[in-house]
């Protein structure tokens, strides 16, 4: 015979079984909340949001369009140096004009012709 000698057996254990598997859910259930609220205590504490609260995005503002600033005395003699580099190699001023604009946005610009490259 087996370990458990009638079917009447199997069931009880089977229903003892899944009682005890919802009490045991009850119970983690009931830990994950407390430790939720001892967790939302220390992060309130220092100023953080709670575990449990929904995250909140702050609106984003819209940046008012930047104002033309004025061309320091460097980046001044940097375009008329690119201007007279476009002149020397017989290009437009436009041509110029994009390198400094690749100058600006800090990349090396290269001072070759679009027909070149």
């Amino acid at each position: 015979m087996g370990l458990f000698t009638s079917y009447s057996e199997l069931r009880r254990l089977r229903k003892r079984l899944s009682e005890v598997e919802r009490q045991l859910e009850t119970e983690r259930a009931r830990h994950l909340i407390r430790e939720d609220a001892l967790v939302n205590v220390a992060l309130t504490a220092h100023g953080h949001r709670g575990v449990s609260e929904p995250s909140i995005e702050p609106p984003k503002k819209e940046k008012p369009p930047l104002e033309a600033q004025p061309l320091s005395a460097e980046d001044e003699a940097t375009l008329s140096y690119y201007k007279e580099c476009a002149r020397d190699a017989g290009m437009s001023e436009e041509m110029a004009e994009k390198w400094f604009r690749q100058y600006l946005d800090g990349e090396e610009p290269l001072l070759k012709s679009d027909a070149e490259q």
